[in-house]
């Protein structure tokens, strides 16, 4: 929102966690609530972002369908989520703490991860029309400081970046 803001955009952002909201620029126009319930009316937005959002959702369709609602016929919804593979979510799932904080793969909160094929044709069976896709792999972000203090954070991460290298 702040860079979109620099360049003259309006901005709007829907937060649903309180304790997120402490993170934000004050600056920014941010709702606290679902996405289901903003004050905004239908059609109001050029472009909407599903930034790391969809995949923490326990109902994704239903939030693409509202965010179709809330977005001007010419519009556009960029949606960015993980797409890990089935040996990545397996190990994952093995070494992510358990009690609710970010782990690995933001495990137990992350409730989907959706690949390209499933994820398209969950949007086109629902009348989205996919203009672009793209597949990036997000930086390790390896910190040998945080390794010292942290060392199931350091094995994680290192478990990680050999799922990488084998294709994983």
């Amino acid at each position: 929102m702040e860079e979109a803001a620099k360049h003259g955009w309006e901005t709007y952002g829907i937060e649903p966690s309180e304790p997120a909201t402490r993170f934000r620029n004050t600056t920014l126009n941010v709702c606290l609530g679902p996405l289901a319930s903003p004050t905004c009316p239908a059609k109001s937005f050029q472009l909407l972002t599903l930034w790391d959002v969809i995949g923490h959702l326990p109902n994704p369709l239903q939030a693409l369908l509202t965010a179709r609602d809330l977005v001007s016929d010419d519009g556009l919804i960029v949606i960015k989520t993980p797409n890990y593979s089935a040996g990545s979510l397996l190990v994952g799932r093995a070494v992510s703490q358990v009690n609710g904080t970010r782990g690995w793969m933001h495990l137990p909160a992350q409730l989907f991860h959706f690949s390209k094929t499933p994820l398209i044709s969950l949007l086109t069976r629902d009348g989205f029309e996919v203009v672009e896709f793209n597949e990036v792999q997000e930086p390790l972000g390896l910190d040998t400081v945080s390794f010292w203090r942290k060392p199931r954070l350091m094995a994680a991460q290192l478990l990680r970046a050999a799922l990488r290298c084998f294709g994983h």
